[in-house]
């Protein structure tokens, strides 16, 4: 009963077999556009390879030519060291901190 009443409001959309007949959609309102967020990450993901393109270009000059052929054949070690020559090595901060409360260590001559 539930298929007639959709195939009378909406017309027949579904086969005998449940697939979607010729000229019918199953997502009538379209793909979704693209959030503000998605719109964001993709401009900055762009900008950033445009402005690593040209620092690479900047940089590619400079440096020796078995280092581009090691990095070109795919040897990971030349590749890291291009990439560290091009934007800088990744910093890395270490975080040390001390209790005051420890008791202090007085030296006694005897």
């Amino acid at each position: 009963m539930s298929e007639e009443i959709t195939s009378q409001k909406t017309g027949i959309i579904r086969d005998e077999q449940g697939r979607f007949v010729d000229g019918v959609s199953g997502n009538p309102s379209g793909r979704p556009s693209e959030t503000l967020e998605i719109k964001l990450i993709k401009k900055v993901s762009k900008e950033f390879i445009e402005d690593y393109r040209e620092d690479l270009a900047a940089t590619l000059p400079k440096l020796s030519a078995v280092l581009i052929k090691k990095a070109m054949k795919g040897d990971i070690n030349s590749i890291r060291e291009i990439h560290n020559i091009v934007i800088g090595k990744p910093k890395q901060s270490t975080e040390i901190s001390f209790d005051q409360s420890l008791p202090k260590i007085i030296a006694i001559d005897e």
